[in-house]
């Protein structure tokens, strides 16, 4: 089974083209997006008439990549879009580069939108790039994510957008996945099922493994498992939660089904940022 994993997806369309390949692109522009792409250290995953499709490891280069094409190629009027999430199975509607292609057909031309996921990962100066405010419009309502502008025209902020600064964040670490549990994301799931947000692979942990949630006191683990599930904070003696709850105080270690001190791939990290 392919290994899942996270990037930051960028996808750039012809301004306003809701469906695919129905407008194409001027001649040279994709050739030109294909260049801006690989010059930040892009990779190419989809090359279409009417679209092109890159991932990123970190936000900033994608954000970079779409700030540079939205100002060298304004003939072309782009329309470009980025989020973070699951970079495998493209065709899927809940994968990352699935709600990119979706947020790129609800761009004006020549705009640069980008979803919370990506924004709340920018570090400093390319978080100057992001609008302080999510933008609203009725067009957004039914995605899954606020939406920010960004690039040429997104104006600047002076820190994080209001939405990721109202409570502390839990973010969790887990092979090349990251995930933030936080008031736009307050419930994050882990098990052996591919529907969970942290797929863990190990034979001891449970389909439906344990949850994490948000909650008016802190982050707390919810465990539903067999074996339940080990949890190693810094600095303390490692505790055992089965069909029980836990405050998680971190930074820490999860082990679904196994203990946090055999060290295995599948260990969860975690800590408060």
């Amino acid at each position: 089974m392919p290994e899942r994993r996270n990037l930051c997806m960028l996808v750039a369309v012809p301004g306003g083209t809701a469906e695919p390949d129905a407008l194409p692109f001027q001649d040279g522009v994709r050739e030109a997006l294909a260049r801006i792409v690989t010059a930040h250290g892009g990779t190419l995953l989809e090359r279409r008439l009417a679209s092109l499709a890159a991932s990123f490891k970190s936000c900033d280069a994608a954000l970079r990549a779409a700030r540079e094409t939205l100002e060298e190629l304004p003939f072309a009027t782009p329309a470009i879009a980025i989020h973070y999430g699951c970079a495998d199975g493209g065709s899927a509607p809940t994968t990352g580069l699935a709600f990119a292609h979706r947020l790129a057909a609800l761009a004006r031309p020549g705009e640069g939108l980008a979803s919370a996921a990506a924004v709340m990962l920018l570090d400093g100066p390319a978080r100057q790039l992001a609008s302080a405010q999510p933008l609203a419009r009725d067009s957004f309502a039914t995605l899954d994510w606020p939406v920010f502008a960004v690039g040429a025209r997104a104006g600047t902020v002076t820190s994080m957008p209001a939405l990721t600064r109202l409570s502390q964040r839990l973010r969790l670490r887990h092979q090349q996945d990251l995930v933030l549990v936080e008031e736009l994301r307050p419930l994050v799931r882990l098990g052996r099922a591919l529907g969970n947000d942290l797929v863990i692979m190990d034979a001891r942990a449970s389909r439906q493994h344990a949850r994490i949630e948000l909650r008016p006191d802190g982050f707390v683990l919810v465990d539903s498992s067999s074996n339940g599930t080990w949890v190693g904070l810094e600095g303390e003696l490692e505790t055992w939660v089965r069909d029980g709850e836990l405050l998680l105080r971190g930074p820490g270690r999860l082990g679904c089904g196994f203990s946090t001190a055999d060290i295995r791939r599948d260990l969860v990290f975690f800590d408060l940022v």
